[in-house]
């Protein structure tokens, strides 16, 4: 078994490096912590729902950086 050495920036429980998705701003997330995130419809990159832009384009969520 792996140490579990990578910590989850959402919840700060540690885990193993395979248990974690890279997130936008080089956040890391657990897959607990990133059921609760968003995917950008252009980028792809996780975000959390106050970080996406509110207009939201044909049922799909875009972040900041996105056109």
């Amino acid at each position: 078994m792996g140490d579990k050495n990578v910590r989850c920036d959402f919840c700060n429980y540690y885990f193993e490096e395979n248990n974690i998705l890279d997130t936008s701003y080089e956040w890391k997330a657990c897959e607990d912590c990133a059921d609760e995130l968003i995917k950008c419809g252009c980028c792809s990159q996780l975000f959390l729902y106050e970080e996406l832009r509110k207009d939201k384009i044909d049922g799909i969520y875009y972040c900041e950086n996105c056109p």
